[in-house]
């Protein structure tokens, strides 16, 4: 088998054909020396000015393929509901962020691009114009006149308080999202005061009311949206109370945007403009969402005018596009790449084992040669911007005392140990390549296991379930999308955590993250959430890696594009540049 050299390192074997139809893909960036990246002199920073050359390359960028008034969006993936609650898959989610709406919305910043950047944990008037906080209850006062599609029903309390009550009852991260926030029983918990005028009263899980940091931005979120509470109920069967058949292919919002009829599974997915739309109408009538799983088919598509937006490329795809005069957009949305650990499967029931993985990772590298920049280390699992964030993973980042450990745990002569990862995430085997480099150090021998997104998101909640999938080691991304210690620990390191697909158990952590995530004594939270990220790091049942941010390609014509922290696009916000 010929060797093949990447990122200055040699790597000898049947990974070898993985890497050459990479290498073959075409990328403008290859060398003579490191094949598939260019030397570090070579990339275009995020924060570096296009050299005049990209920019002159920017008027020779092909004419857009569609007329002004329609855009187009290349998919990795598809959707499989347009359920709000039920939007557990990326897809899911971007569809009813456009065609459903919520009581509040992001505040946004508009930058000196035309980028919008969200403004932490600071919200603005959605379907709800007005509101009034007093204690634990906020008033909302809705919008007159904002009706459903297609019903034309126009939207009341009543529809508020069923939506946000439906969403505790149905399947899918509505209720975890709902918990978050404080609501646990919508019908106790929201009074329909008038028509146009709904009162929520927020509680922890025992009942006691409370208002928490969470709480109203946490209804900026898809799963809040509001159905058309009339059609929804017409549709609900005696053995499906909460229509979610129904639901799942048919959307009842008041958003911008419907899906339109010609929808094909797995393809193509179109929404038009909603006609008499309440608010300020959109740039785009018509937004075509396809699904290209290849990120090379989705670069020349792009090249060639037939794709106006994606965010689903690797490093060298989008220095790629960059560097031929497209807009590559970048904003530090919390996208946290992690390698979680099978505490399961021995020698990694073994602390120290753990901790020497964590001091032999080789993060800088990660940074700089798979992401070329557009990454920083991740010193904890919690967001960066947290109150009570705590850079407990700082401290990893010696071989010698990785080796060290190993000698410690009597695994001096190594051992073997699988890597499994979603083939369809460009920079996942990057990074499987480099950690399985660096763990030779170590004496480890690192098999690389690749999976199918499908196949890879099967297998992790057949292990969450119990079942004996992914032993080994387990690279994974996920954004949470508030600045808050606690929905990291309660999705992650919680013992029945919806996402601990480590299986980590810790009493203590589970003790304090129950007293404390409700809690309203800030200093008391913040110094237990600090204790809670100490004890992970000790026990390291994951290993943080990067923080990666969120990309956005698209034609030079295109503006308007917003970064949230869920991350997804509002077509809403987009249009064409003169």
């Amino acid at each position: 088998m010929p060797r093949l050299e990447r990122f200055g390192l040699k790597f000898v074997g049947l990974g070898a054909i993985a890497l050459l139809s990479c290498i073959l893909v075409g990328s403008p960036l290859l060398t003579a020396t490191l094949p598939g990246f260019a030397p570090t002199s070579m990339r275009v920073s995020p924060w570096t000015s296009l050299p005049s050359s990209t920019l002159e390359a920017a008027a020779a960028v092909v004419a857009r393929k569609a007329d002004d008034s329609t855009l187009i969006v290349a998919w990795s993936g598809d959707l499989n509901s347009m359920d709000p609650p039920d939007s557990l898959i990326e897809w899911n989610r971007e569809v009813v962020l456009n065609v459903y709406e919520t009581l509040v919305q992001y505040k946004f910043e508009k930058k000196a691009d035309d980028t919008l950047v969200w403004q932490g944990l600071q919200v603005a008037p959605g379907l709800a114009e007005r509101w009034t906080v007093s204690g634990p209850s906020v008033t909302f006062e809705l919008r007159k006149g904002v009706k459903f599609y297609p019903s034309g029903n126009e939207l009341t309390a009543e529809d508020v308080k069923y939506s946000l009550t439906r969403m505790t009852n149905v399947p899918g991260f509505g209720r975890f999202n709902a918990n978050l926030a404080g609501l646990f029983d919508g019908e106790k918990q929201i009074q329909v005061v008038d028509r146009y005028t709904v009162k929520i009263t927020f509680g922890d899980a025992k009942g006691a009311p409370m208002l928490f940091p969470s709480s109203l931005p946490s209804l900026r979120f898809p799963q809040f949206s509001v159905l058309d509470s009339a059609v929804v109920k017409s549709r609900a069967t005696p053995d499906d109370l909460w229509a979610t058949r129904f639901l799942k292919d048919h959307a009842v919002g008041t958003g911008p945007y419907y899906v339109a009829d010609n929808r094909t599974p797995g393809q193509e997915t179109t929404l038009q403009m909603v006609p008499n739309y309440w608010g300020k109408k959109p740039a785009f009538r018509r937004v075509i969402l396809r699904v290209i799983k290849d990120s090379a088919d989705v670069v020349a598509l792009m090249r060639r005018g037939e794709v106006d937006v994606t965010t689903a490329l690797g490093t060298r795809e989008l220095t790629s596009l960059e560097q031929a005069g497209f807009k590559v957009r970048r904003a530090a949305v919390p996208n946290i790449v992690k390698l979680e650990i099978a505490l399961d499967k021995p020698p990694l029931d073994i602390r120290n084992a753990r901790k020497a993985l964590a001091y032999a990772m080789p993060y800088d590298e990660l940074a700089k040669n798979v992401y070329g920049g557009r990454a920083e280390r991740a010193l904890s699992y919690v967001n960066p911007d947290a109150p009570g964030f705590a850079p407990t993973f700082k401290l990893y980042n010696d071989i010698n005392k990785a080796k060290e450990l190993m000698q410690r745990a009597n695994l001096q002569s190594g051992f073997q140990v699988s890597i499994f990862y979603d083939s369809g995430v460009p920079a996942f085997e990057d990074i499987a390549l480099l950690i399985q480099d660096h763990l030779r150090k170590l004496n480890i021998v690192v098999d690389l296991k690749p999976l199918p997104t499908t196949q890879m998101g099967a297998e992790r909640t057949a292990r969450i379930r119990g079942q004996n999938s992914l032993q080994g080691l387990i690279l994974s991304q996920g954004v949470i999308w508030l600045d808050d210690p606690d929905p990291n620990t309660d999705v992650w390191i919680k013992s029945d955590g919806v996402s601990n697909v480590t299986r980590y158990k810790n009493p203590v952590i589970d003790e304090l993250h129950l007293a404390f995530r409700f809690s309203q004594d800030t200093k008391a939270r913040v110094r237990a959430y600090e204790k809670i990220q100490g004890m992970v790091a000790e026990d390291v049942p994951m290993i943080p890696l990067l923080v990666t941010g969120r990309n956005a390609a698209t034609h030079p014509r295109i503006s308007g594009v917003s970064f949230t922290a869920d991350p997804h696009n509002r077509f809403w916000t987009m249009f064409l540049a003169k």
